[in-house]
């Protein structure tokens, strides 16, 4: 119940300061409120963004991944000391190879350029559906060089899909609404990343980690699927 009432309130303040922050620009008198609040018209200008069905498509393929990326990250030690029967020491070990692997940015940003944003982020996205799948399925018989092996892959694809997802959206988001687009997606990763270790923390108390990262891992392959689906099309 703690997750659910953190996650409930992450949300709550992700919410506040999208809404706030906007109005309280310093240098803005009382008089600017008007021109500077979001209209009726943005709102439902940046709600027409979901009419392309690729950028529908690409906001419901990041907030998965979100999902997933977040609820990981936040029980990932846990699970390894838990159910993996790890010393905190090693699990904190591979818990920062984890993030080591953020390095792959460097590399996976420009090969996007080269060969095309969606071949990359299906296979990023593949690599981290098959590295999570592994990493629950051999949590019971592998030992911590396996497992540091299928973190290293989990970070490899979920790193590395970030410079793609921002160079993809910047893309299909027209340019006169690119802040406000780029805004919208923002807020809704924000909540899937607010909800997700509140919804994990609640399965793993009920039904136990095993079940709960399985959850995440269907996540991600829904959001591969999408990826998979964005580029047949494309």
């Amino acid at each position: 119940m703690i997750f659910f009432v953190a996650g409930l309130t992450a949300l709550a303040l992700a919410v506040a300061f999208r809404v706030r922050v906007p109005k309280r620009v310093p240098g803005e008198t009382h008089g600017d409120t008007a021109t500077s609040a979001i209209s009726a018209g943005n709102i439902s200008q940046y709600a027409s963004l979901f009419r392309d069905w690729r950028f529908a498509v690409f906001a419901l393929l990041t907030v998965l991944f979100s999902f997933t990326y977040n609820g990981f990250v936040a029980f990932a030690p846990l699970y390894l000391t838990q159910e993996a029967g790890l010393s905190e020491a090693a699990a904190g070990l591979l818990y920062s190879v984890l993030f080591l692997a953020s390095l792959v940015q460097l590399v996976t940003g420009d090969l996007s350029d080269r060969l095309g944003k969606l071949p990359i982020i299906v296979f990023l996205l593949g690599l981290a559906s098959i590295a999570l799948i592994a990493f629950i399925s051999l949590t019971d018989s592998a030992g911590p060089v396996v497992l540091g092996a299928t973190l290293v892959a989990v970070g490899i694809g979920s790193h590395g899909f970030r410079p793609v997802r921002g160079a993809y959206l910047m893309a299909v988001i027209p340019d006169d609404v690119a802040g406000g687009g780029l805004g919208v997606v923002r807020t809704l990763l924000m909540a899937a990343g607010a909800v997700s270790p509140a919804i994990v923390g609640t399965l793993s108390e009920v039904v136990g980690f095993q079940p709960a990262f399985g959850v995440l891992a269907a996540s991600i392959i829904a959001a591969t699927v999408l990826s998979v689906f964005l580029w047949v099309l494309e």
